[in-house]
């Protein structure tokens, strides 16, 4: 699916990857995404977020927590696996990267 994205959406969802290792998630979901974008701190995203006053460290510090607050003990040995939700954001994101 990576053949699919711009070197700068790689770079986000690598950004994602390394976000669900640091929380010790075993999945990759729409919130490791969106840790990614923040990591990023580019894009239409964070200027929408921006324009709407939303102070992006407390908002990663809210993700964090909530994360934290839900996970289940991940030993860090298997893969990340990309969650149903992060994979049908991802198809919507190229559905819609063709149809601009």
């Amino acid at each position: 699916m990576d053949n699919n994205f711009s070197q700068r959406i790689r770079d986000i969802m690598a950004y994602s990857r390394e976000e669900a290792g640091r929380l010790q998630n075993n999945y990759i979901g729409p919130e490791h995404l969106m840790l990614g974008i923040l990591r990023d701190g580019e894009g239409l995203a964070i200027q929408v977020l921006q324009d709407f006053d939303i102070d992006l460290h407390i908002l990663k510090d809210y993700i964090d927590s909530h994360v934290r607050s839900i996970q289940e003990p991940y030993d860090g040995t298997s893969e990340l696996v990309i969650n149903k939700n992060t994979e049908k954001a991802l198809k919507m994101s190229i559905l819609e990267a063709r149809l601009t």
